[in-house]
């Protein structure tokens, strides 16, 4: 045997026994992965919390019943609005956040009138006596005085969802400046006294620059 035919041998030999060493390590690794990783799972699914199972009945189930749509169609937000029920259901009003909910529907028309006129006086500079209960003249005076001793000087107002106290009906009302400022203010008047006002108090205001300062 010539030394070229040795060296064949001994490579074949050599790469057999690296081949089948490395194949046997694989084997093992893939064997010992597979039980590493059957573990971890097992471990964090034991200490996972899962939540309950949803209906798929909920899920797949058609909303039927709908006021005014035909049992055969899908309900919807869309198709139920344009049935034309949408007064069956009740409104949701626009808000200013830290004053009011901006709805006036169950303000009575009278005193709505008095409101109206009322913060349009303020407003406007003009006479407010008229709208006032006559035993309750000085609430306006002390009203008025503080507006003038702040110089505040209102171009509009905004009225907000009143609230029924018991004998009184309670409305919050937010005077606007020129210059983006505001002042809070709650009015109350009397059912009993054709919604004349009785009362009235400032309860919170914010000048301009604390405005930029918060924006």
């Amino acid at each position: 045997m010539n030394k070229k035919s040795v060296f064949s041998t001994a490579f074949i030999f050599v790469s057999a026994v690296l081949l089948f060493s490395c194949s046997s390590e694989l084997e093992h690794l893939e064997e010992f992965n597979g039980v590493t990783l059957r573990q971890t799972v097992t471990r964090i699914s034991q200490k996972m919390y899962w939540t309950r199972d949803i209906d798929g009945s909920v899920l797949s189930s058609k909303v039927i019943g709908a006021d005014g749509i035909s049992k055969s169609v899908t309900a919807s937000p869309s198709n139920v609005f344009a049935s034309g029920t949408e007064d069956s259901y009740p409104p949701v009003y626009p808000s200013i956040d830290g004053f009011a909910v901006l709805n006036t529907s169950m303000i009575p028309d009278a005193a709505i009138s008095v409101l109206d006129g009322f913060c349009s006086a303020i407003v406007e500079r003009k006479g407010a006596d008229s709208y006032m209960d006559a035993s309750s003249i000085y609430a306006l005076v002390i009203f008025r005085y503080d507006i003038n001793r702040e110089g505040k000087r209102f171009k509009s107002y905004i009225l907000g969802e009143a609230y029924d106290t018991g004998p009184l009906l309670q409305c919050p009302v937010r005077f606007l400046e020129n210059d983006g400022s505001f002042q809070d203010a709650r009015i109350y008047l009397s059912p009993e006294r054709s919604y004349r006002i009785v009362s009235l108090e400032f309860i919170g205001h914010e000048d301009a620059g604390e405005k930029n300062e918060r924006s």
